[in-house]
């Protein structure tokens, strides 16, 4: 297996595909952290805060306190020098968060092209046949192509993250303390490549079509994963029952000397959301400010199916990042790593699906 993957490698150097998808995603990081770059300060009258400002004049800051004041930034005096701290750190870890998920899904691009291009010529050339004629068997064969595929979906997501920490540098942007969650992120990312990789992979070696193989990996990737995951998430995320805002309105009208505030909280694991109403400090009964129960809300066992089906949705937990949640609350509740296992058993199921498939194959 070490030799056909050794001459996979040294075919791959000589592909100029590899060059032009390496050059232009380099090209794409750069651009992005440009773009980017332009709105990373943030200022207000005779203040100019960025993160590493903030950093500086107060150590105490960490990555807990930085999610806990954008998740509630109205806990905080508007005109205080602290609240401009407060802005520049939201805003640098909204710019932030947006060009690493730019970047880390340039490598899944990539490598979807090369994967089919590299081993449709494999097929098209009749290499894959004159391995097996030469006495590998085709279970290694498909093995040595899986394993070849994961290193070139790591190849492409260093070389991304290599030119995103080059471009940081560059345009003067600090490492953020929140490294822990980051490389979290890039592990489910990563993942999430070979996983695409092994799913292109078993549909060649199935049928042997490139262009097939890349039209129906990409259908069934937008559909099966991405399409579900977002209907479920939406059907599941409607509430059971809604604040009457007006009602809220009125009791302040009626009472200008009480503070009334309204915070909600979302369960990360059930999807489900609770109001908290506290007057001046204390919490009161909600009830009479809830609307009726919405007709749209997933309950009893249909909830719990369709929780079961988002869980084991490789897409999950980048949806839940694109909807707002709060990116430490899903790492510090283990949401991530839970998706790094679901990234796994998706690519184990390929690989040994394609590994049963090919392993039948008669090949012409």
């Amino acid at each position: 297996m070490k030799r056909i993957i050794s001459g996979f490698a040294f075919r791959a150097i000589r592909t100029p595909i590899l060059w032009i998808l390496v050059a232009v995603t380099i090209w794409a990081v750069i651009a992005n952290t440009f773009s980017r770059s332009t709105s990373y300060e943030y200022v207000e009258g005779e203040g100019s805060y960025t993160f590493r400002n903030a950093v500086a004049e107060d150590p105490e800051i960490t990555a807990e306190y930085a999610y806990k004041i954008i998740d509630d930034p109205s806990a905080f005096d508007k005109d205080s020098t602290e609240t401009k701290k407060i802005l520049s750190i939201s805003q640098e870890i909204n710019e932030y968060t947006y060009l690493h998920m730019v970047v880390v899904i340039l490598p899944d691009i990539a490598v979807v092209l090369f994967v089919t291009f590299f081993f449709g010529r494999l097929f098209s050339d009749g290499t894959v046949r004159n391995l097996v004629a030469s006495g590998h068997s085709k279970r290694y064969v498909f093995l040595a192509s899986s394993i070849f595929s994961a290193f070139i979906s790591l190849f492409f997501q260093i070389i991304s993250l290599t030119t995103l920490a080059v471009s940081l540098r560059i345009f003067e942007w600090q490492p953020p303390i929140w490294m822990p969650l980051d490389l979290t992120m890039d592990l489910t990312y990563c993942l999430l490549t070979i996983l695409i990789a092994s799913l292109i992979l078993l549909l060649l070696f199935s049928t042997g079509k490139q262009i097939l193989s890349l039209v129906v990996g990409v259908i069934l990737f937008l559909t099966v994963f991405t399409g579900s995951s977002g209907v479920t998430i939406a059907m599941l995320t409607i509430k059971e029952r809604d604040l009457n805002f007006q009602k809220i309105s009125e009791y302040r009208e009626d009472n200008p000397d009480k503070k009334i505030d309204v915070d909600y909280n979302m369960d990360y694991i059930t999807l489900r959301g609770s109001y908290t109403l506290t007057v001046d400090g204390e919490q009161i009964d909600a009830e009479p400010f809830y609307r009726e129960y919405n007709k749209g809300y997933v309950s009893g066992n249909n909830r719990r199916f369709m929780l079961t089906l988002l869980n084991i949705n490789p897409i999950t937990i980048h949806y839940y990042e694109l909807s707002g949640l709060s990116l430490y609350e899903l790492y510090s509740n283990g949401r991530y790593a839970f998706a790094a296992g679901v990234d796994i058993a998706w690519i184990v199921l390929f690989t040994g699906a394609g590994t049963i498939i090919f392993n039948k194959k008669e090949l012409s």
